[in-house]
C-alpha cells in the first residue's frame, strides 16, 4: 500500500524557465536549487501545504524539446496555469499506476 509520495519528477527542456513558472506564477517554494551534474541542476520544489516535492529535471536529449506550458512566465493566462497544474496532477497519477 501506497502511503506517501515523496518526489514527483517533470521533464523540462529549459530548468530556468521553468523554475521561473513553478515559483512566480504557481506559488511553489524552491527547496534545493544545486548542480547535478555539468549539464543540468538538481531542482526540488514544495508544493503549498503538501508533502510531495516536485523535481524538475531534463532527460538526456530533451533539451531542445518543448515545455508545456511553461514558453514564458511573463505570458502566463489563469487557463495556461490550470492546464500546468492538471498536467502536474496527472503526472502524480502516472506515477501511482
Amino acid at each position: 500500500m501506497i502511503k506517501q509520495i515523496k518526489f514527483v519528477s517533470i521533464p523540462v527542456a529549459d530548468q530556468n524557465r521553468a523554475l521561473d513558472f513553478y515559483t512566480d506564477k504557481l506559488g511553489f517554494t524552491i527547496i534545493t536549487d544545486q548542480p547535478f551534474d555539468e549539464k543540468q541542476r538538481w531542482i526540488e520544489l514544495r508544493i503549498p501545504k503538501a508533502e510531495t516535492r516536485v523535481v524538475l529535471f531534463t532527460a538526456e536529449g530533451d533539451e531542445t524539446s518543448p515545455d508545456f506550458g511553461v514558453a514564458s512566465t511573463a505570458a502566463a493566462t489563469p487557463e495556461l496555469i490550470l492546464c500546468e497544474m492538471q498536467r502536474v496532477t496527472t503526472l502524480v497519477v502516472v506515477t501511482l499506476a
